[in-house]
């Protein structure tokens, strides 16, 4: 009997522990999902390679794609441009170098300075330049548009020399 007693506290124990569990799991996802809900920055996609005709707008955690893996789904093959906007956070004071990698092309305002201008029609090409950033909130702003054949858009950076990497999402805000 006292056997038998034991083993359904045993299980009630475990039955309230699996519970806990789950809350706090659910918990944990639903705050990552709010404090994280902002992250990245938003585009506004159209027809034609100067803005012509507005097609949609959506958001990108990191700019970091190329054509077709990688592309939205919604935009045609060719012959469209696209801009990104939303807010950079330098993590601290620094000089960074941002580069974007672009095919076609690409300008990038922050603060709206134009920083890169690479606008015209080549092939996969690297740009880059180093400013100074001060700790805390950037406008930023992305052109891009695409001609033909193959797409490729990509923005990175480096920060007081250290190593080249996408801007994480964490530093994007929409």
């Amino acid at each position: 009997m006292a056997k038998s007693l034991l083993h359904k506290k045993i299980k009630e124990n475990i039955f309230c522990l699996a519970g806990i569990i789950t809350l706090v799991s659910l918990m944990v996802i639903f705050s990552w999902m709010f404090f994280t809900r902002d992250w990245g920055l938003k585009g506004d996609f159209y027809l034609g390679t100067n803005f012509e005709k507005y097609l949609y707008s959506g958001y990108k955690k990191t700019i970091d794609f190329s054509y077709p893996q990688e592309m939205e789904a919604r935009l045609p093959d060719d012959y469209y441009s696209a801009f990104w906007t939303g807010t950079l956070l330098a993590p601290k004071d620094g000089a960074y170098t941002i580069f974007t990698s672009e095919d076609d092309g690409a300008r990038l305002f922050i603060d709206n300075k134009i920083i890169i201008d690479d606008w015209k029609t080549h092939f996969e090409t690297e740009s880059s330049k180093t400013i100074f950033l001060s700790k805390g909130s950037h406008l930023i702003t992305l052109e891009y548009f695409q001609l033909n054949t193959f797409a490729l858009l990509k923005l990175y950076w480096a920060i007081d020399g250290g190593k080249k990497e996408i801007i994480p999402a964490k530093y994007l805000r929409h």
